[in-house]
């Protein structure tokens, strides 16, 4: 089971990278914590088939749910913002900065002796033909950030 905090620092994470791409913050909501929990209690590190009620991002072998949604945001090397659409290579990044997703809930499982995360998201991203109004390029002056707000790393930041 994750901590608060750690639930706590992936949304803060995923509200950094947002905030990169012009993206409204994310929100908790119980509501998609349970379903993603439930779906986590499975055992079984698969995606649901959320028919569209939600979007939902996993990750297997992640220390935390903050290392999940670096690996998520990594996918960003890979998108050419000149040609929008959904990609198996980058679609866990779209899905963190879609700007019209709004909440956001984390279940936590394990499969196989090892950890999984599940990321739950409404409205739900990676729409077909929405990309170009959904997945903003990194603003300029956003491009160097690397620790989100109230991290250790960004407090160091502000002390240098």
């Amino acid at each position: 089971m994750a901590s608060r905090d750690e639930l706590q620092r992936a949304v803060a994470r995923h509200n950094h990278y947002r905030a990169k791409h012009n993206a409204q913050p994310l929100i908790w909501d119980s509501e998609l914590a349970a379903s993603a929990q439930r779906w986590a209690d499975r055992g079984v590190f698969e995606h649901s088939q959320p028919d569209g009620a939600y979007g939902e991002n996993n990750a297997l072998g992640c220390k935390d749910a903050e290392a999940a949604t670096i690996a998520f945001y990594d996918e960003v090397a890979q998108y050419d913002f000149n040609r929008q659409g959904f990609s198996l290579a980058t679609g866990h990044f779209t899905q963190v900065v879609w700007k019209g997703t709004q909440r956001i809930g984390i279940g936590i499982g394990q499969a196989g002796g090892r950890r999984f995360h599940v990321f739950h998201y409404a409205p739900a991203g990676n729409m077909q033909g929405c990309f170009e109004s959904n997945v903003e390029p990194p603003r300029p002056s956003q491009q160097r950030l690397s620790a989100p707000p109230g991290s250790a790393s960004a407090a160091h930041a502000k002390q240098a």
